[in-house]
């Protein structure tokens, strides 16, 4: 969250004036995401634009776990999904189990 928080307040802060005006860092920062008009307004809002983060969970996560990643991607402006790995693990431990002849216990 920090290293997120500093990686876009800096370059924010550049655009906006507060540490200059970098054109430089605002060319950056519209090809990075491919928004030829794009100023962003606050770091949140840049943080958004360049940080995807992901919650991958299975029948053994808790709504907790879950909880926790939803409020971070929250906490530092990010795009957040939930996905379900459920048919990935099985899918690895079916050809651990093909290639060893080792049955794996869930």
């Amino acid at each position: 969250a920090v290293v997120s928080t500093q990686s876009t307040g800096v370059p924010h802060d550049s655009v906006r004036g507060r540490g200059g005006n970098d054109n430089q860092v605002l060319r950056d920062i519209r090809a990075l995401t491919r928004l030829p008009n794009y100023t962003p307004t606050n770091p949140s809002e840049l943080c958004e634009k360049l940080f995807v983060t992901c919650f991958m969970g299975t029948e053994n996560s808790s709504r907790e776990t879950q909880q926790r990643a939803k409020e971070l991607a929250s906490d530092i402006g990010s795009y957040h999904i939930n996905i379900n790995i459920d048919g990935i693990v099985k899918a690895i431990l079916a050809v651990f189990t093909l290639f060893t002849g080792k049955d794996t216990q869930l």
